[in-house]
């Protein structure tokens, strides 16, 4: 068997998150008839703010409290990759009755995510690369062809599919918070494991 040499390396960058996701959710605890027309209130002033924005992931659940009321909830996500639809979005409904809002989270969309782990990759791979030239120096020889690459394998977020609120629209909620929202960064990790040949001088 031929001598070979191996060597290992990761290489992290940060990358400006270019998508939002912001979690959305019409919840009322009342009375069976009370409870599900607040809920249906807040998810038509939730539709009125969410006008051309992608909608997915809704739920429904309706649950029996201890006090013998109803907990009638709506549960739904939006995502998107304008900064300024995601403040409008929060901005409105973050004081209407029966709403909440959790978000925004940040992540790279599919070509930002393919465009940050191919210089991470290239990072890896040079660090790899110098690593293994070192170790056959040292054994007094050289790097001969490369046998062999790995690297680790990324999952790409599916892109989601638009769906419409059950709830007829109703006119929008005035602005009641004014954020500075802005994209934080998102860590993007490669490894490689090279191999080459080791030539003897």
């Amino acid at each position: 068997m031929e001598p070979t040499v191996q060597a290992s390396a990761r290489h992290t960058i940060h990358a400006t998150a270019d998508t939002w996701r912001i979690r959305l959710s019409a919840s009322a605890h009342a009375h069976p008839n009370d409870a599900y027309a607040r809920r249906a209130e807040a998810i038509a002033t939730i539709s009125s703010v969410l006008i051309d924005v992608p909608l997915f992931g809704e739920r429904l659940n309706e649950s029996t409290a201890y006090d013998g009321q109803i907990n009638a909830e709506w549960n739904g996500e939006v995502t998107g990759t304008d900064v300024e639809i995601a403040r409008e979005i929060i901005s409105r409904l973050a004081a209407v009755p029966d709403v909440q809002v959790d978000g925004p989270t940040w992540s790279l969309s599919d070509s930002a995510a393919l465009e940050a782990s191919a210089r991470a990759l290239e990072g890896a791979a040079e660090t790899a690369k110098n690593t293994a030239v070192t170790i056959a120096e040292s054994l007094g020889g050289n790097l001969g062809k490369l046998l062999n690459a790995t690297t680790e394998t990324h999952s790409a977020t599916p892109a989601p599919v638009r769906v419409e609120m059950m709830a007829a629209r109703s006119a929008q909620p005035p602005r009641t918070l004014e954020l500075k929202l802005a994209p934080s960064d998102v860590e993007v990790t490669e490894k490689i494991t090279v191999t080459f040949e080791f030539v003897a001088e």
